[in-house]
């Protein structure tokens, strides 16, 4: 009876252990799960900013009379302009596109000069048509009459009632540019414009006008306004693997939670399948150990009074309710009959499974050859004379 004792229990705590490892196994998917799809909700990849610079400088000159009040043969960059000795001005603008990473541009340009009175009268004047360029720098050329500006000023003074009036002049390269960098789709453009000022008898760079306005100001470049630089970014999809947790990337993290998910799924159910085995199984003595066995306490041997109360209970559910009714513990005894019980003081309530086990079938089957064997010595010597007959 100890040895099914035993057995019982040891079956008992298979199952418990199933048990525990489903749960646990069920609750690292959940884990698992939550994490891959928080993962799935953050990008792979995050984009790389690419910084880039523009630049242009317009520079210009003429070739004048060597008499004249420049002094030499030539006009240069930064100097004023005087219409009394000069009649066009040679403009040459300098464009480049600068960044640490590859690019591949092309695109158009064309210089234009537009006056402005500064109280919303403007008029363009186009230099050189639109032109076409590949790379990431050019050279444009143009030449500016100085005539044209006249006339536009001209024009300005008639309108406001003045004569030779100052008037903003600017130089603008107008650079529609188009291409990639560093994989990153490329749209820009640079409209860094070179400032003038013009009067009925010269144009001026805007900058050396400003210079000399007051004699406390600031010493200042007589070409500044004549250079511009501008700065811009592109964004290059995908550039970097996003990272959580540290330096976890996204990736492995979502590779990562799916292979724990999976593991724990086959390990739940490598181990579901037997518990399912015993949940359904017919006999009752495993399906009660399979569903109720943690809350089963286990007995060597039951010892009762002689004046204690027996109850047969009809099923192992009556031992459930009286079990919740009286807020008492279910014993359970192992051996050729497995019993269920709930002790109540004087009372006894029982439910006995009267399967025997394997050992107690044995002894059965030992016992029924043996019978049948004396039965059929007992037979034969009964026959015995009439057979010497």
């Amino acid at each position: 009876m100890r040895s099914d004792s035993r057995a019982g229990k040891s079956r008992r705590g298979r199952s418990r252990d199933r048990l525990d490892v489903v749960l646990a196994s069920l609750l690292v998917a959940v884990a698992a799960a939550v994490l891959a799809g928080f993962a799935w909700t953050r990008p792979s990849t995050v984009n790389l900013t690419v910084p880039y610079e523009q630049s242009g400088s317009l520079s210009y000159t003429t070739p004048v009379s060597s008499h004249s009040v420049y002094g030499t043969g030539r006009v240069t960059t930064g100097q004023p302009v005087y219409l009394s000795a000069v009649r066009t001005l040679d403009l040459s603008y300098d464009y480049r596109f600068a960044s640490s990473s590859l690019a591949s541009l092309s695109g158009t340009e064309q210089l234009v000069a537009t006056m402005s009175d500064g109280q919303g009268l403007t008029r363009s004047i186009q230099l050189q048509p639109v032109s076409p360029f590949r790379g990431e720098s050019f050279v444009a050329s143009a030449r500016l009459p100085l005539a044209r500006l006249s006339a536009v000023a001209a024009q300005f003074d008639k309108a406001l009632g003045s004569q030779n009036g100052t008037y903003s002049v600017q130089i603008t390269p107008s650079v529609k540019a188009g291409g990639t960098l560093a994989r990153a789709v490329l749209r820009t453009r640079f409209d860094g414009a070179a400032s003038f000022e013009f009067t009925g008898s010269a144009l001026v760079p805007a900058s050396a006008v400003t210079g000399s306005s007051t004699a406390s100001s600031a010493p200042v470049s007589p070409v500044s306004s004549l250079q511009h630089v501008s700065t811009g970014a592109a964004e290059t999809p995908g550039g970097s693997p996003a990272v959580m947790f540290g330096h976890l990337s996204v990736a492995d993290v979502r590779l990562g939670a799916l292979v724990v998910l999976l593991l724990a799924l086959l390990v739940g159910l490598r181990f579901a399948l037997p518990l399912l085995g015993e949940f359904v199984s017919s006999e009752e003595r495993v399906r009660i150990a399979a569903r109720y066995g943690p809350a089963l306490v286990e007995i060597d041997m039951l010892g009762l009074p002689t004046e204690a109360t027996l109850v047969q209970v009809s099923s192992f559910d009556g031992v459930l309710q009286v079990a919740k009714r009286l807020e008492c513990p279910i014993l359970h005894e192992s051996g050729e009959v497995e019993r269920y019980v709930v002790v109540d003081n004087g009372t006894v309530y029982e439910y006995p499974i009267t399967t025997p086990s394997p050992a107690g079938l044995a002894r059965v089957a030992g016992a029924r050859a043996a019978l049948m064997s004396s039965g059929n010595h007992s037979a034969a010597h009964a026959a015995g004379p009439h057979a010497a007959n």
